[in-house]
C-alpha cells in the first residue's frame, strides 16, 4: 500500500508550480485599473469656494434623484444632493472638480452585506438639521454604508438593486481589551444608529455614476449663474408680484441656524489667511452585464 502513496506524493511535488497557483496567478495578473462588476466607490475632496460643485453638476439635475420625491426632500433638508451622471461623463466631472489631495477608489463588487463607503468628519456634541428638524447628537462620526446586487429586470437592460444608508457612530472610550478574549467582528449595520428616514432603496441601471455631495438646503444649482448671483450660485424665483419690504437688519441678537448633517460630515474649511471651502464628492459607480438570463 505504501508504494502507490509514495508515487502519488512524488508526482504532486513535481507538478508545475504555475498549475498549483492558477487562482493566485490570475488574481495577481489582473490590472489594477480594470473595471469590475458590481459597486465601485470613488471619492475625493474638491475646492468649492466658488461654488464649482453646483455649477459642474447642474446640467445633470434631470431626472431628479432620488426618484422618490418625499425622500428627495428629506435629503435636501439634510444637506444632501444626489446626481445621476452618465458614466462617460465622469472623467469630465473629475477634471472640472479636481482633487485637493488624494482620490480614493474602492471596488466592493456585489454584496448583500452592508459595507462602509464613506466615513465623514468627526464632530463634537452639536445640533444638526436632519430631514428639516434639529437634532442634538453626541460626539461621533457619520458613516455612509451601502450594499447592492443584480436582480432580474423587467426589460432588456440589466437592473441593479442599491441600498444606501446613513449611520451615526458615537465616539466612545473603550476599555482596554482583554488580551485573552476572543476577537469579535462588529457588522457595519451594528456600529451605530441608522438614520432610517434617509435610507435609500432603489432599482438602478448600469452605465451611470451616482454622485453624492452636500449643499445648503436653500441653494439652487445653476450651470451658468447670472452676474448678480455669481458669488452665491443662488437664484431667487422670478415673479411679477410686488415683493414685500425687507425686514430691518440686526433686530435682536443674531442666532445662527444649525448646519445640516450633510455639511457637517462632508464639508470643511481651511483656517489660513485666505479661507477655502472643500467638499467631498462621492461617485457610486455600478457596473454590470447588459443582459441578465435565468438558467433553464
Amino acid at each position: 500500500m505504501r508504494l502507490p502513496c509514495i508515487i502519488f506524493l512524488l508526482l504532486s511535488g513535481c507538478a508545475d508550480p504555475a498549475s498549483r497557483n492558477t487562482i493566485q496567478s490570475a488574481e495577481t495578473q489582473r490590472p489594477l485599473d480594470e473595471p469590475r462588476e458590481g459597486l465601485e466607490v470613488i471619492w475625493w475632496m474638491t475646492d468649492d469656494s466658488e461654488n464649482q460643485v453646483g455649477q459642474s453638476l447642474a446640467p445633470f439635475l434631470d431626472p431628479p434623484q432620488p426618484t422618490d420625491a418625499p425622500l428627495r426632500e428629506r435629503w435636501r433638508a439634510t444637506g444632501l444632493r444626489l446626481i445621476r451622471v452618465p458614466l462617460d461623463q465622469l472623467p469630465t466631472i473629475q477634471t472640472e472638480l479636481p482633487s485637493a489631495a488624494q482620490r480614493y477608489r474602492q471596488p466592493l463588487g456585489w454584496t448583500a452585506d452592508w459595507l462602509e463607503v464613506f466615513r465623514g468628519r468627526r464632530i463634537g456634541e452639536t445640533t444638526l438639521m436632519i430631514a428639516g428638524a434639529p437634532r442634538t447628537l453626541p460626539p461621533g462620526v457619520v458613516r455612509i454604508i451601502a450594499r447592492c446586487w443584480p436582480v432580474p429586470p423587467s426589460t432588456s437592460a440589466a437592473t441593479i438593486h442599491l441600498d444606501l444608508a446613513f449611520q451615526f457612530e458615537p465616539t466612545t472610550n473603550p476599555k482596554p481589551a482583554d488580551p485573552f478574549a476572543e476577537p469579535t467582528i462588529v457588522k457595519a449595520e451594528d456600529r451605530g444608529e441608522a438614520l432610517r428616514e434617509l435610507t435609500l432603496a432603489a432599482a438602478i441601471e448600469p452605465g451611470f455614476a451616482y454622485i453624492l455631495t452636500c449643499e445648503t438646503p436653500d441653494t439652487i444649482w445653476k450651470a451658468h449663474p447670472s452676474t448678480s448671483n455669481e458669488d452665491t450660485g443662488f437664484s431667487p424665483p422670478e415673479t411679477d408680484e410686488p415683493q414685500p419690504a425687507s425686514p430691518p437688519k440686526h433686530v435682536g441678537p443674531i442666532i445662527p441656524s444649525p448646519i445640516t448633517l450633510g455639511e457637517a460630515a462632508m464639508q470643511t474649511e481651511s483656517t489660513d489667511e485666505s479661507p477655502r471651502r472643500y467638499k467631498a464628492v462621492i461617485a457610486l459607480v455600478v457596473r454590470g452585464k447588459q443582459a441578465f438570463r435565468l438558467l433553464p
